[in-house]
């Protein structure tokens, strides 16, 4: 069964939001589901289909000194 980027996204976004177990069924009647502990996987396959659409991958760091800068 193939998901979508969006769907995977979803998934993800869901379990990083507290929801214990998401599933999604094809036309064909396959399903798959996933729990907070596939949150990686989840995340290497969305990073993976990303850069098989050429999309870039942003890391954002914020830097704090002991001035404030």
């Amino acid at each position: 069964m193939s998901l979508t980027l969006e769907q995977l996204e979803d998934a993800y976004a869901k379990l990083a939001t507290g929801q214990h177990v998401v599933n999604f069924r094809s036309p064909n009647g396959k399903s798959v589901t996933y729990s907070q502990g596939d949150m990686p996987t989840l995340l290497g396959m969305i990073n993976r289909m990303k850069r098989k659409q050429g999309q870039t991958l942003t890391r954002t760091r914020r830097v704090i000194t002991s001035k404030g800068l």
